[in-house]
């Protein structure tokens, strides 16, 4: 399964089609958008918990493990490492100079920092995981949702609609 939590999950990291239940890490991600873009200090609950108008803009929503033992957070990360160490390899020994922005939440993500660092058209952005027992040491205001479009607008690409609203 996707995510440890059954039923959750959709498939892309941290989304959920479950328009009721937001699992933690993603409300805060989401929390963390609003308060970036909007300005707004509390989650609009309108917030579309589903991220594939994220992946329809060309935004590649990874996970460093793509299937999880029930209730185990993590189990699986070894048995992903090749194929994840594989995606990021292929990204970064691309022949074209044109960006790619990382956004790596978490120590785990941030292991693959040396793969991503190999080319010099890979801008990077860190910060601690959105879960909730690392948000507030550095997920929270770390701004990388205006940074990925200042970012963008400077290379003249289009910049990225973060939040879709639930009708």
């Amino acid at each position: 399964m996707p995510y440890h939590t059954p039923n959750v999950a959709d498939g892309l990291c941290f989304s959920s089609n479950l328009k009721h239940i937001v699992p933690p890490s993603l409300r805060n991600i989401l929390t963390e958008m609003y308060n970036d873009i909007y300005n707004k200090k509390q989650l609009d609950i309108k917030a579309n918990p589903n991220l594939e108008y994220l992946a329809k803009q060309n935004v590649l929503l990874l996970n460093t493990a793509l299937t999880v033992e029930r209730g185990s957070p993590g189990s699986h990360t070894e048995l992903w490492k090749p194929f994840t160490n594989y995606v990021l390899n292929k990204i970064s020994d691309r022949k074209t100079d044109n960006i790619v922005i990382f956004l790596l939440w978490g120590n785990k993500a941030k292991e693959y920092k040396p793969i991503i660092e190999k080319n010099n058209f890979n801008i990077i952005y860190e910060a601690a995981h959105p879960s909730p027992f690392s948000a507030y040491n550095g997920f929270f205001g770390c701004r990388h949702f205006s940074s990925v479009n200042e970012t963008l607008r400077f290379y003249n690409e289009n910049s990225i609609n973060w939040i879709d609203e639930i009708n």
